[in-house]
Formats: structure tokens, sequence, C-alpha cells
């Protein structure tokens, strides 16, 4: 951790390690897990100052994810979430994003189809 005021990841035999809510990564004060998948895990967080909700993506495979960064960082779009930072932080690969409240593609897709518009 970068902060004296920042906890450290928990590993917790899980292949990506675990932020528990009322910690904090790199400053961001964790809120809670918003999903874990194939390529890892999102966190909600906040900053402290801005009072910003923002998205901490935690990926289990070195390299994972900069890609992406590498790509929404060259694109100013209101269809592209930016990416505010990415690194390694005690070896793990992670984004922070800011936050977009919405439906999921699934439940999107489902209500599309359920339209007939798919």
């Amino acid at each position: 951790m970068t902060d004296a005021t920042d906890s450290t990841l928990a590993r917790g035999g899980e292949a990506t390690p675990a932020l528990a809510p009322g910690t904090r990564f790199r400053g961001l004060l964790v809120q809670s897990k918003l999903g874990e998948g194939a390529m890892g895990t999102t966190y909600l967080a906040s900053h402290p100052i801005l009072r910003t909700p923002l998205v901490i993506k935690l990926f289990k495979e070195p390299g994972q994810g900069f890609g992406e960064a590498h790509l929404a960082a060259r694109v100013s779009s209101p269809y592209v979430v930016a990416v505010l930072d990415a690194g390694v932080e005690e070896g793990v690969p992670f984004l922070i994003q800011r936050y977009v409240d919405g439906v999921d593609l699934d439940e999107l897709v489902a209500v599309m189809r359920g339209l007939g518009r798919t």
C-alpha cells in the first residue's frame, strides 16, 4: 500500500485478494463488493474528499486489465467509462474507474428479448 492509512490486501485462499468494506485501497474507502468474474473482483469505493463513487477492479493474473486501461484512456466518450488509475499493488494488478449506476447487461438483454427486440 502507498498510504499509511491503507489496509493490506487479504488473500484468504482466493485467487484474487479480497478488500473488506471499511478498509482503504490507495486512499479510497471500500464500500462493498460489486461482483466477481473470471478475470477478478470489483468493489464499490468512494473518494474521501470528493465523495464520488468509484470502482476498484482487482485482477487475478499479472497484466490483466491493462489493455482495457490503455484503450479507455485514449477515448473520450460518454459511452466509455473513464479509467482514473491503473497499476500493481502488492503484486495485484488493478484499475480504478468511475462508477456508473445502471442495469446489468444480462438484465437488459433479458428485457429486450421479452420485448422482442433482439
